[in-house]
């Protein structure tokens, strides 16, 4: 495929992508293809050098799907079982302001990531914490 069939399948998939992180990865890609350096569109994404150069890589070694967002490059951050039970058993039967978190009484994911990692020392932001966890079994 030539540059310029690439730079429409890209503009394509821009018109088409789910979310703003896909379609930057998509500009940043065809912004490489039209000429431009990794330093010059990173300062354009407000990126790192680094970072536009993995999704060039990215999207040499496997093409539009290689850029997508199935899954986090970071490392998931789990809780045991064990850790896990007593996040549940917390959040059943205490109310934030009973373990330290002043003048609340009702649960949030932000609250939950933050007595995880005042417990546990794991870092979780909520939205992180809702999508390792089925919330559902943590907060009733």
């Amino acid at each position: 495929m030539n540059r310029r069939d690439e730079i429409q399948n890209l503009n394509e998939a821009m018109r088409e992508a789910s979310n703003k992180r896909l379609y930057e990865r998509y500009l940043a890609v065809r912004l490489y293809l039209e000429g431009h350096t990794f330093t010059e569109i990173g300062t354009l994404l407000n990126r790192a050098y680094q970072t536009i150069s993995r999704y060039w890589t990215t999207y040499r070694e496997n093409g539009l799907e290689g850029l997508e967002l199935d899954h986090s490059s970071g490392k998931p951050v789990r809780l045991t079982d064990e850790q896990f039970d007593e996040l549940a058993n917390t959040v059943e039967k205490k109310q934030p302001a009973d373990v330290g978190f002043e003048a609340h009484y009702t649960w949030t994911l932000q609250l939950i990531a933050d007595w995880i990692e005042r417990e546990f020392k794991q870092r979780y932001t909520k939205k992180a914490f809702q999508s390792c966890y089925n919330v559902s079994e943590a907060i009733g």
